[in-house]
């Protein structure tokens, strides 16, 4: 398993795969960068 780490956060504008095994917390990592976005104002697709 590699572990990425980032000052930054995630690269603007991109895609970004989340894989792992299942209760590794891939659906709370997307609940947690949506509600981040939803709190800084910027607009969310489905």
């Amino acid at each position: 398993m590699t572990w990425i780490r980032s000052r930054t956060g995630l690269p603007a504008g991109g895609t970004t795969l989340v894989i792992g095994e299942p209760g590794c917390g891939k659906t709370i990592l997307g609940l947690q960068i949506l509600a981040s976005a939803l709190a800084r104002g910027k607009a969310v697709s489905s």
